[in-house]
């Protein structure tokens, strides 16, 4: 097999694990799986452990690594190692709902706030949004609680009001920043197109019927 050719799925490998790999990455996925199979995983639980491994790589690189390198020590993380997971939420969403909303982001009046209004960044089951930790229901009595775009709420203890004010605002900022840079290339994208359309009019070239006639066909 060629080093760019896309590997088979293993025997052994569920078909459902195997699919959520994106094709050009299966090799390396694989290469990190005979690792763990060569210490006496089995070949399912090998390639499970792969999958987290790339992921994690993945978390550790790129945009996600930005937001984490903002929100991390404000939350508690040393961003040299993986972040707790309700940390990892909060990081992960920046990018998902700039994706998913940054054309009302834009062009908001108060573009961090609506970033958070809009957070696809959800609290831990029964958990504080920003702390992580359980909340009572005595918490939820004294504690904050704002609504969330699927109708449920998040919860805040009373004691994590005040880092609410500057994770949330991280946040927001860090959403409007994504949101401008997707804005730019959706705009970069259209003048590609339009430039394109531009060019194919002004060409003289004789018209051969086809796009105006299909008797042909």
């Amino acid at each position: 097999m060629s080093e760019d050719a896309v590997p088979e799925r293993p025997p052994r490998v569920p078909k459902h694990l195997w699919d959520m790999i994106f094709p050009p990455d299966r090799s390396a996925i694989l290469k990190i799986a005979a690792r763990y199979f060569v210490q006496g995983f089995d070949q399912e639980e090998s390639f499970e452990k792969a999958l987290i491994d790339a992921d994690n790589a993945a978390f550790m690189s790129g945009r996600t690594l930005k937001a984490y390198s903002v929100l991390g020590p404000l939350m508690g993380c040393d961003t040299k190692y993986l972040p707790f997971p309700h940390v990892r939420a909060a990081c992960e969403a920046v990018g998902n709902t700039a994706q998913a909303f940054w054309s009302d982001i834009v062009k908001s009046d108060r573009p961090e706030r609506l970033s958070f209004q809009r957070r696809l960044w959800w609290r831990p089951e029964g958990a504080c949004l920003i702390c992580g930790y359980a909340v009572s229901l005595n918490d939820r009595a004294k504690g904050l609680k704002f609504s969330r775009i699927d109708g449920e709420q998040d919860f805040i203890h009373e004691s994590c009001a005040e880092s609410l004010k500057i994770i949330g605002k991280a946040f927001g900022n860090l959403v409007y920043e994504e949101s401008l840079v997707i804005q730019g290339q959706y705009e970069a994208r259209h003048d590609a197109v339009r430039t394109n359309l531009a060019c194919i009019a002004s060409e003289d070239e004789e018209d051969d019927g086809y796009w105006s006639n299909d008797a042909g066909m």
